[in-house]
């Protein structure tokens, strides 16, 4: 699947209002040159369930640029081999879940953002995910606060297979590695 646009956003696959969304893919690529991206979004309660058969799933924007985005919805995948997601200009999230779960294997997970407000790795808010990953998870670049995992709000957030966990970059406020908070 391949999704790119110059002047608008991006999806590479996307369920909302109660679509669903089966499918096996390859590789998944998404890139927007002047607003958002979303690899895999399911909104309002879409789902999305995405066998990736050893397919890598890589997204870039301009603005905001989300890997795996579930919002009052449910996303699950597997066999993913990577998850890289940049950002020039806005927020970066590896997986973003805001009331909603996420399931996934995947090797590893690269997030850049150069100068949006967050980056983060895994972040959830009133929400469940689930990894199993075989290799590192890596955050950098600049903006104003950088997380490798962040749970808020009574989320749940667990992980496996983590073989390094590196958050760097130039931050005007803190950065963390796990981040748990209520």
């Amino acid at each position: 699947v391949t999704a790119n646009t110059e002047y608008r956003d991006a999806y590479g696959v996307y369920a909302e209002n109660g679509g669903k969304v089966s499918a096996g893919l390859g590789d998944v690529t998404v890139r927007s040159q002047q607003y958002n991206a979303f690899g895999i979004d399911a909104v309002n309660g879409g789902s999305v369930d995405a066998a990736m058969n050893g397919g890598a799933l890589s997204v870039s924007g301009r603005s905001n640029s989300f890997g795996i985005n579930a919002v009052d919805s449910s996303v699950t995948f597997t066999g993913a081999r990577s998850v890289a997601v940049s950002s020039d200009a806005g927020n970066a999230y590896g997986v973003d879940a805001a009331n909603g779960t996420v399931s996934g294997d995947l090797g590893g997970m690269s997030v850049y953002g150069a100068a949006g407000e967050f980056i983060d790795g895994v972040r959830a808010y009133s929400s469940d995910v689930k990894l199993a990953m075989d290799g590192s998870l890596n955050v950098s670049g600049g903006g104003i606060g950088m997380d490798g995992i962040e749970a808020g709000n009574h989320s749940k957030v667990a992980f496996t297979g983590v073989k390094e966990l590196n958050v760097s970059g130039d931050t005007l406020f803190d950065t963390y590695g796990v981040n748990a908070s209520d």
